[in-house]
């Protein structure tokens, strides 16, 4: 795996430049258009807060994105701290470890502040691949969240993988008839 040609970044949303935003909505709507409808409204595609974003350059381009959130959820009685992670990478820079790195990223990230435990969604049997391999293990039970455009509950429609910091916890969440994880979609 050689990418010692990109150059990651972490960044806080407020600190992205417009040319970044741009780059990143280019990428995300080609990638992804369900993610134009949420730009052409926000000009922004999450209004999910706290948020930084993970940026992957080659050069001056945006070739790869990942967003970490963070929030507090309930599980029992408890309060726990919840992160959730996405990643994007431009088809013809898949395959290189870009998206494996990417999440090794916000797996430290999120232990550095004090995660409980770390969230990502897929359908895709690649990156199930990946995430599994890196730690994360398949949760079994109903998620919920409530969207942020309509206010309405839905379901997750991924499969959810986790990765746990503070063990027992994912025992914890499987206990529950449902889990439910605030405002969405991450």
């Amino acid at each position: 795996m050689q990418n010692n040609k990109f150059k990651f970044y972490l960044k806080k949303v407020e600190n992205l430049t417009k040319q970044e935003k741009e780059q990143m909505m280019r990428l995300m709507v080609a990638t992804y258009p369900p993610f134009k409808k949420y730009y052409l409204k926000n000009k922004y595609y999450s209004t999910v807060k706290p948020q930084m974003e993970n940026l992957i350059k080659e050069s001056n381009k945006i070739v790869g994105v990942g967003k970490l959130m963070w929030r507090k959820v309930m599980v029992e009685t408890k309060s726990v701290k919840f992160f959730a992670f996405g990643v994007l990478i431009a088809k013809k820079y898949q395959k290189q470890g870009l998206g494996s790195k990417l999440i090794v990223k916000n797996i430290k990230e999120a232990k550095k502040r004090g995660a409980d435990i770390l969230y990502g969604s897929t359908l895709n049997p690649v990156a199930e691949k990946i995430v599994q391999r890196l730690g994360f293990q398949k949760l079994n039970i109903a998620i919920f969240y409530k969207d942020v455009e309509s206010g309405k509950i839905k379901t997750e429609n991924g499969r959810v993988w986790v990765f746990e910091y503070k063990k027992g916890l994912l025992r914890k969440i499987e206990k529950l008839s449902k889990f439910y994880i605030g405002a969405g979609p991450l």
